[in-house]
């Protein structure tokens, strides 16, 4: 049902996530566009938000989601190219290494 470049683009952001991590694991989408991609690949979000701006976040929902990071209980991150001048970077590189990318989203694994 999607133009063929935007199912090459789900085809491979959901083969990147299921290849990374099982469907057990938690996830977490920066960008509004990796929303979907808890359902379309079997995979929990921890927080109760699809994105890092959801509407109504509180300054306490923003930290703990720095908390997931830091204590690396996310199993993958997904992040776009605008994320790459947040100061959230630096957090993601220091505890996940990429693993894949798809179009302008990236995806990092957990450091074990």
């Amino acid at each position: 049902m999607l133009q063929e470049d935007q199912a090459a683009f789900v085809e491979g952001l959901v083969r990147v996530i299921q290849d990374n991590s099982a469907p057990d694991d938690t996830i977490f989408s920066f960008p509004q566009s990796g929303s979907a991609f808890y359902f379309l690949a079997a995979r929990k979000n921890p927080t109760q938000f699809l994105w890092w701006n959801s509407v109504g976040i509180s300054e306490e929902e923003t930290k703990e989601v720095v908390s997931l990071i830091t204590t690396r209980r996310l199993k993958l991150i997904l992040v776009a190219k605008e994320l790459e001048k947040n100061h959230l970077k630096d957090q993601i590189t220091a505890n996940y290494h990429p693993v894949g990318l798809q179009d302008d989203i990236a995806v990092y694994s957990r450091n074990e």
